[in-house]
């Protein structure tokens, strides 16, 4: 970088133009370069000029790094903080609210059955309708060797009746879940 020790020189007055022609330009002014001190080192202006350009640039690095600093903060809080309501006021979501949502998710999820054990629902409900079905057969071998009494009879027609309802209700909670895709365990020892 080369500094020039001469003085600014005032302007050249501008000819005055002609109408019609444009205005040429003038041409461009030479420089000499300056010739370095004796000792081969720079001289007090040149020294002065450097350091005023570096105040210069320091000055402008610590604005922008307190700006970088400043912008940082706002980000980090805003993180943290999650902005403090459920959504931002463009509809995304906040990290914070994404979390409430995931983990009300999971609750939900715990209280939900799963297909295994709807599978052991079923199983009980066959296991059930199996020993009722037994135990109607029996009922009807005990009651062909038995006296023909009228009371058996009636608590016969009642189990047969009951075992009929309990099959209903069994096949309707069958329907009910397939339609509604509810994985609901039913409670095989409610009425």
């Amino acid at each position: 970088m080369s500094f020039d020790d001469d003085p600014p020189t005032r302007r050249l007055p501008v000819p005055p133009r002609e109408p019609g022609h444009p205005r040429e330009p003038l041409p461009p002014r030479e420089r000499e370069p300056v010739p370095p001190a004796p000792g081969g080192g720079a001289t007090d202006v040149q020294l002065y000029a450097l350091e005023q350009q570096l105040r210069s640039l320091r000055s402008w690095l610590v604005a922008l790094a307190a700006i970088a600093v400043i912008a940082l903060a706002v980000a980090a809080v805003a993180l943290v903080s999650g902005g403090g309501d459920d959504s931002s006021s463009d509809g995304t979501q906040t990290p914070a609210s994404l979390r409430k949502s995931v983990a009300r998710l999971e609750s939900r999820l715990d209280d939900r059955a799963t297909k295994g054990d709807l599978s052991d629902v079923k199983d009980q409900v066959t296991k059930l309708q199996s020993s009722v079905a037994a135990a109607v057969s029996a009922a009807k071998t005990t009651t062909t060797t038995t006296t023909d009494d009228g009371a058996d009879a009636a608590s016969l027609s009642a189990v047969q009746s009951d075992v009929g309802e309990l099959q209903d209700r069994v096949s309707a909670l069958e329907q009910a879940g397939a339609a509604t895709g509810d994985t609901t365990p039913a409670d095989p020892s409610a009425p």
